[in-house]
């Protein structure tokens, strides 16, 4: 829910259908598509809890974390790295929805 409120009164609301269910699967589907890494459910959550970030420039660094999930193309188990940057890029589309509500 988004609303604009001004001298005690709602000026205008907005229901969006986005939630963090929507960033965990853009997180997913980052990796996947940009490291040939499949994660889980539970995998993307816990790198959205860690490292999520809606912007690419903090005034605080964040360490990177590993991530580990099978790769796509071998099927074996693989280990990344990733940092903030790269999951404020994977939820960008989601966070611009939210935005332009």
């Amino acid at each position: 829910e988004i609303a604009v409120v001004a001298l005690g009164g709602i000026v205008c609301d907005k229901s969006v259908k986005i939630a963090g269910d929507v960033f965990t699967n853009d997180i997913a589907y980052y990796l996947r598509t940009h490291h040939n890494l499949y994660i889980g459910e539970r995998t993307a959550e816990r790198v959205k809890i860690e490292v999520g970030s809606a912007i690419e420039e903090l005034d605080v660094e964040i360490e990177d974390i590993p991530v580990q999930g099978r790769d796509l193309i071998t099927g074996k188990p693989k280990e990344i790295m990733v940092n903030y940057k790269e999951i404020a890029r994977a939820l960008d589309k989601s966070i611009i929805r939210i935005e332009d509500a």
